[in-house]
Formats: structure tokens, C-alpha cells, sequence
């Protein structure tokens, strides 16, 4: 299931920077993300862009090997809901840039 979960981000991530990239060079907005924004004024928004991806990939490449486990009522797998909650987030980010570019 991790690995499913974590081919989705993969894919979102991929998305993200496309639809982002697409907003800033069009003049129809900018960087939400103040982090973001720093390291793309130090090295350029696909500079900027690769560095934080592919770190962001690594870590939850890693994750996505790993169960922890919790116990309350059912077992659930944390790091699926960390999978899940992100890709949500990464989700609506995409859709809103793609919404912003469509006007």
C-alpha cells in the first residue's frame, strides 16, 4: 500500500512543479511558500525546484519502506497516513495552480 501511496506523490511532486513553474512564468502568481521562494532567489525556480524535490522524494522513499504501527482501536499504518495526508495537500495545491492557469 506505501508503495502505491508513494508512486501518487512521486507523480504529485512532478505535478506540483509543473503547474507552479507554469503559474510564476505566466505572471498569474507566485510562490506561496516563503522557503520555497528563498531557493528560488538563490538558484532559480528549476534549480530551486529539483534541490526540494528530490530531497522531499528521498525522505519519503524512504518512508514508504518503512510500517509504524499504531494500536487503538485498529492497527493503522502511520506512515499511509502520512502518505495519504500529503498527497491531499499536494492535491489541492496542483489543483488550485491548474485552476489559476485555466483563467
Amino acid at each position: 500500500m506505501n508503495l502505491i501511496l508513494f508512486a501518487i506523490f512521486v507523480i504529485l511532486q512532478f505535478l506540483d512543479f509543473w503547474t507552479t513553474y507554469n503559474v510564476i512564468q505566466s505572471g498569474k502568481g507566485h510562490e506561496g511558500n516563503a522557503v520555497m521562494e528563498w531557493l528560488f532567489s538563490k538558484i532559480g525556480v528549476v534549480g530551486g525546484f529539483a534541490v526540494a524535490k528530490s530531497i522531499l522524494i528521498a525522505i519519503f522513499a524512504y518512508l514508504a519502506t518503512k510500517h509504524f504501527y499504531t494500536f487503538f482501536i485498529v492497527e493503522i499504518d502511520l506512515v499511509a497516513m502520512v502518505f495519504i495526508f500529503f498527497n491531499l495537500v499536494y492535491s489541492f495545491v496542483v489543483v488550485s495552480n491548474y485552476q489559476i492557469l485555466r483563467k
